[in-house]
């Protein structure tokens, strides 16, 4: 077919060069676009669970805080029922002793042994032993 067309000049057909023609490449990826890729996302995922984790602890102050004080409190009622309960104790051991219960009698009773002096006080002399009538 060639053959049949007229040929022309190579003046009148020319026009501007061409340019080679660049086949298109394919992108190469680096070898550690995959890590990077996967890096990145482990870092978002950690620091959203960072961010919950302290939004959750900042929630649960004010309920420590108060749970805190109350513990105070009752440490400190622990302490004074502790006081109580010793006193009580040693006021039972007292009453109840085999020691001596004939003070224990005395002292739980007004009556008075006949045997003892009783103390008393005058303006002129500072104290006179009498026995007890």
């Amino acid at each position: 077919m060639n053959a049949l067309q007229p040929l022309e000049p190579d003046d009148a057909k020319k026009s501007p060069p061409l340019r080679p023609r660049r086949r298109k490449q394919r992108q190469r990826h680096s070898p550690y676009t995959g890590l990077f890729i996967e890096t990145t996302v482990q870092l978002l995922v950690y620091g959203a669970l960072s961010v919950a984790a302290v939004a959750t602890l900042l929630r649960l102050l004010p309920y420590y805080l108060s749970t805190q004080t109350k513990l105070a409190e009752i440490r400190q009622e622990v302490a004074v029922t502790e006081e109580r309960v010793h006193r009580l104790r040693d006021n039972f051991r007292h009453n109840f002793s085999s020691d001596d219960p004939r003070r224990t009698m005395q002292e739980q009773s007004p009556r008075i042994d006949p045997n003892r002096l009783q103390v008393v006080f005058n303006e002129t002399k500072a104290s006179i032993l009498l026995p007890v009538e």
